[in-house]
């Protein structure tokens, strides 16, 4: 099998039809199969996804639960089940509009050996907005050709999980830490990117689609960060010495926005406990304020600003005997 299509769903009534046959429109010179792990929805969608397998049996195969056993697990499940020499993602509520998308992302991948993921740009579609036309597009604006684990790792996740296309059995086995994430695509993204690049192509060929009952729609920037964090540190000590380098310098800086986005918050509390986690961990960046003045402006306010109000002062005289000296 050349390529293992992998989709979870859970309530997906409304939209697991059209991810389906935007797999099953695919022309390719090469086999392909669509491996479904339906998660017990309370809705349609299991009568559904069987009722494409019953048609398809030669394409489809699918596993639709009996009890729920999350997103997570349901996604390792899925991608564990796939035999394929590469595996493509689209998960049950997003969907392929370009029926050439799989040749020619594995025409590139079968090309270049130093690349183990191949993306593209998705359309962003906003259900339950007026129309049928993308809303933005993801990401929103061109990335380079060419990435790396250590732009994923600053970056975030800027590849659009339904474009996705890796290859399989980089690694022997998913770790542990792997199993406790809060998400699956952008840790297995961070996983494949230790084995080679990551290429973009910036043609559109899916549709993400956002709605009120997607998984990481209602977090909040703070969540973002938290999760963001966990990942990293988790997996920091199953890396080899580069990559745990780069890793390590990532977390020193969510931990200086996590006390940013606290204090702006209000939780003077917890800005300082990651300011201090800041402080432990020898952050300084160019360009960023330095831990010292961070840290005075949490415990000092006063001080703080009596010391910036001289600067700017300061700054002012300055200028003023410049003008006058011209």
């Amino acid at each position: 099998m050349k390529v293992s299509v992998a989709m979870i769903s859970y309530n997906h009534e409304k939209f697991i039809a059209q991810a389906i046959e935007g797999v099953l429109m695919q022309k390719t010179d090469f086999d392909f199969e669509l491996i479904i792990g339906e998660d017990c929805s309370p809705d349609r969608t299991g009568t559904i996804v069987a009722e494409y397998q019953r048609r398809f049996p030669d394409k489809i195969r699918a596993t639709i639960r009996e009890k729920n056993i999350g997103g997570l697990r349901n996604f390792i499940d899925v991608i564990e089940s796939c035999s394929g020499e590469y595996v493509a993602l689209c998960e049950g509520d997003d969907y392929w509009t370009d029926p050439g998308k799989l040749q020619k992302q594995v025409d590139y991948l079968d090309a270049h050996q130093d690349c183990a993921i191949c993306c593209t740009r998705a359309g962003v579609f906003y259900d339950g907005a007026e129309g049928d036309a993308y809303h933005t597009y993801w990401p929103d604006v061109e990335t380079k050709e060419i990435t790396t684990f250590a732009d994923l790792v600053a970056n975030g996740d800027y590849i659009p999980t339904c474009t996705t296309v890796y290859r399989n059995h980089l690694f022997p086995e998913l770790p542990e830490w792997f199993r406790a994430a809060p998400v699956g695509d952008w840790p297995l993204h961070l996983l494949n990117a230790q084995h080679g690049n990551v290429y973009y192509m910036s043609e559109v060929t899916a549709a993400y689609r956002r709605h009120p009952g997607g998984m990481t729609h209602s977090w909040s920037e703070v969540k973002h960060f938290q999760n963001l964090l966990g990942i990293l540190s988790s997996m920091s000590p199953s890396l080899d010495g580069y990559h745990r380098g780069i890793v390590r310098e990532e977390v020193k800086r969510i931990y200086y926005r996590l006390s940013l986005l606290y204090e702006r918050q209000g939780d003077l509390s917890a800005a300082r406990a990651y300011a201090w986690r800041r402080v432990r961990s020898r952050h300084c960046e160019n360009g960023v304020e330095s831990p010292v003045r961070h840290m005075l402006r949490l415990y000092l306010p006063g001080l703080h600003r009596f010391a910036r109000n001289c600067k700017q002062a300061m700054v002012r005289k300055a200028r003023s005997e410049d003008l006058a000296d011209k």
